[in-house]
């Protein structure tokens, strides 16, 4: 039914703390989400869920249900809301990141068994002590996400890629780098299909700290 919430994410600087706190309080069970980054489940009801992630906190994004996502995206923004690409969590649906007229953190989402992950899931190609060199075929937009930890380099290698930022959106083309230091949330697009190398630590994953942990590729070596 659209506009039925049907998923909520709580940020907490102690997830230990919040998790014991919302199963104390309601009864909640929490299962860890196995993709590489700490993110805790649980579900409330066939068509509700909901999990704690590490973040900084203050209001807890809901996710209300949409027939269409990017109608959905569409709308939201035609009436005066923001929202980011549409991302698909596989076998599951597409959800989009948002929020509304007055800055409150909301999200769409659709239900869409058949939503995969796009071609050009990241590969590993080579390590180097403890880093991995990463190479992607990217093409559309991505989730907006940081990485608390470590920089973010990005090196074309065909095409031209975009990485928005908050505040500027660089550009770049082939043969040129950018390095998106830690910390700061940025989203990378392709309006066209670019091939892209990063360099990494090991155990990094593509979404950082983003919902998008849910989206986070399998990494494969090559």
């Amino acid at each position: 039914m659209p506009g039925k919430l049907v998923y909520f994410e709580v940020s907490a600087k102690d997830t230990s703390r919040a998790l014991d706190f919302y199963g104390k309080m309601f009864g909640w069970q929490f299962q860890p989400f196995e993709g590489g980054q700490e993110y805790h489940m649980t579900q409330l009801a066939e068509d509700m869920g909901g999990a704690v992630t590490p973040g900084d906190p203050g209001a807890i994004r809901v996710y209300f249900d949409v027939d269409d996502i990017n109608d959905g995206v569409a709308r939201l923004k035609d009436l005066g809301g923001k929202a980011d690409d549409p991302m698909p969590v596989p076998g599951m649906g597409w959800f989009a990141t948002a929020a509304d007229t007055e800055g409150n953190p909301i999200g769409l989402w659709q239900t869409d068994p058949s939503a995969s992950m796009p071609e050009g899931s990241p590969r590993t190609v080579a390590t180097l002590n403890d880093y991995k060199v990463v190479v992607v075929k990217a093409q559309g937009g991505f989730v907006w996400h940081s990485h608390p930890e470590t920089d973010d380099f990005f090196l074309v290698l065909k095409g031209q890629l975009e990485i928005q930022l908050r505040d500027r959106t660089v550009v770049l083309d082939k043969g040129e780098l950018f390095v998106v230091p830690r910390g700061v949330e940025h989203c990378p697009r392709a309006r066209e299909e670019a091939h892209v190398l990063l360099i990494e630590p090991r155990g990094t994953v593509n979404t950082g700290d983003a919902f998008g942990s849910q989206l986070t590729a399998v990494e494969r070596t090559i």
